[in-house]
């Protein structure tokens, strides 16, 4: 469906609502030509969405396994220490 734009300026909330409750984009236009699109959210949220983005990757199996037999025996001190140990070092 196309709205015109005065048509959007004058009843915003009604064609939000409309979208919003379809789920179906509807076309902005300005003197008959489409400028803009208002359209729902994707379905798709957080990690799905960064997925399908490339933007992250599901983890290798038993790599964090790996890593954590590799560190050996951590040190059990309490995170104040460590900040404070860090700050010496770095002095």
């Amino acid at each position: 469906m196309t709205v015109p734009i005065s048509a959007l300026q004058r009843n915003a909330a009604v064609v939000v609502r409309r979208v919003a409750a379809s789920g179906v984009a509807e076309e902005i236009t300005d003197r008959g030509r489409v400028v803009a699109i208002l359209a729902p959210p994707s379905r798709v949220e957080g990690l799905e969405r960064l997925r399908q983005a490339g933007a992250v990757r599901p983890a290798k199996p038993g790599r964090l396994v790996d890593v954590i037999e590799a560190a050996g025996d951590v040190p059990d001190i309490g995170l104040m220490d460590a900040l404070t140990e860090q700050r010496d070092t770095e002095r």
